[in-house]
């Protein structure tokens, strides 16, 4: 089940049993009660904070995840997906055995997974001047596609996306507060109750990753198609990135410190608040090259720029249309994080290619009786597509894709998710010239 570049689970069967048993040890999560309560607190928003969410576009939530027993476990996948990797690029010459072993000796067993990770990873690209972060990504890079392209699609990053109570509850309070469901404010606790004859089928949108930012001072000097690199990340929105077809989707970014907290030194985002009411439509990206797109300068408020430090087990929930972008890492070590991204299961993606599933509740068999619910038949179509799905199936959905992308006669699909740029290379917009 393993291939070439550290690939995790390229095979249809089953991972091994092995590679899915989490340590019993360090990362177990012991959770405190101040943490329970906390957690408890944040499971659906309150009116407050989803007034501030509608008024500023963009939202810190603390406490909705355990670290130990949350993000732990996905470093714990990493390592072992940069272990293979390793052994891979001995094999295939990248790197010599000397050189794997001086990588291997930039941690030891007392270090946790972030630091084993961040270490030996940093290592790698300072030998190779390659980032590497497809082989620790979850969804397929923007261009053309190899067959045996790297995917990580381990079973704490699915459980993640797919199970945890807390973060879908949150995510659920801010779709239907946007979908004009009936509410009811509790004014002793301050939380909101929706009262729905049916909850809104909460979908993962599969434009979604892991985001790599290794510091400045190690590269990378070859950096991937759309990847992160060490310097700042353009101003953008998160609509921008998907094809048009989704410019009414309700999508909802949810931004998660993986492995540290992060801040103004080591690549924290900063966004412009209240950008997504000053800007009703997705505005024109211009192409940078490899992928990369950022909004015009003259349309960014810099006098109201905010930065957003955040500790490590809080999440960021991001409006479609706000004006965001990354500071670089000016540090000494990685920046890991997560993009996830939610929204109702009968509006389009913006990657009708890539598979989405949907999360939380188990609709899978659930009929619809409250009568006519779809605007149209096309929402009925994208309803019918969401269904939840086990991790293997989840896995399968994306190898499956990657077979299709790949072959010589799908080639040109990719071009259809680039929407500012024409067929010929060039910027769609007057601003971009």
């Amino acid at each position: 089940c393993f291939s070439s570049l550290g690939q995790v689970f390229s095979c249809r069967e089953a991972p091994p049993n092995k590679f899915l048993k989490r340590k019993n040890n360090n990362t177990k999560a012991t959770l405190s009660s101040t943490f329970l309560q906390a957690r408890e607190r944040a499971m659906r928003l309150s009116t407050q904070q989803l007034s501030e969410l509608e008024e500023q576009g963009f939202l810190v939530v603390e406490n909705v995840l355990d670290p130990a027993r949350d993000l732990d476990p996905i470093l714990q996948e990493m390592n072992q997906v940069l272990d293979l990797l390793l052994d891979d690029l001995v094999a295939n010459g990248t790197i010599t055995k000397e050189q794997q072993d001086a990588i291997q000796s930039q941690t030891n067993s007392t270090e946790n997974e972030h630091w084993r990770f961040d270490h030996r990873l940093c290592e790698l690209i300072r030998m190779t001047g390659n980032s590497f972060s497809q082989n620790f990504d979850f969804s397929l890079p923007k261009g053309l596609i190899d067959p045996d392209a790297p995917l990580y699609l381990g079973r704490a990053i699915f459980e993640l996306i797919a199970h945890h109570q807390e973060l879908l509850e949150c995510v659920q309070s801010v779709v239907e507060h946007e979908s004009g469901e009936e509410e009811t404010n509790n004014d002793d606790d301050d939380t909101t109750t929706c009262q729905h004859k049916k909850p809104i089928r909460l979908y993962s949108n599969p434009v979604q990753h892991i985001r790599l930012k290794p510091p400045a001072s190690v590269g990378p000097v070859k950096a991937e198609r759309g990847s992160v690199k060490a310097d700042a990340t353009p101003w953008h929105q998160d609509s921008g990135v998907l094809t048009s077809d989704a410019d009414e989707t309700q999508v909802w970014t949810v931004w998660i410190p993986l492995g540290s907290d992060v801040d103004e030194f080591n690549g924290c985002l900063q966004v412009v608040p209240k950008s997504h009411q000053e800007f009703q439509t997705v505005v024109p990206h211009c192409p940078l090259g490899a992928g990369i797109l950022s909004i015009p300068d003259t349309l960014i408020d810099k006098a109201h720029v905010q930065p957003v430090p955040m500790k490590r087990g809080s999440i960021l929930i991001l409006h479609r249309r706000l004006f965001h972008a990354s500071v670089p890492n000016l540090t000494d070590h990685l920046r890991s994080s997560l993009d996830l991204r939610y929204q109702p299961a009968h509006q389009p993606t913006g990657r009708s290619y890539f598979p989405g599933m949907v999360v939380g509740h188990d609709y899978k068999n659930e009929k619809d009786t409250a009568g006519a619910v779809h605007q149209d038949q096309k929402e009925q179509e994208l309803e019918e597509r969401a269904v939840s799905v086990s991790h293997e199936e989840w896995q399968r959905l994306w190898y499956e894709a990657r077979r299709i992308l790949s072959a010589p006669e799908n080639q040109e699909i990719w071009k259809d998710f680039d929407r500012w740029h024409t067929h010929d290379g060039m910027a769609t917009h007057d601003m971009c010239a």
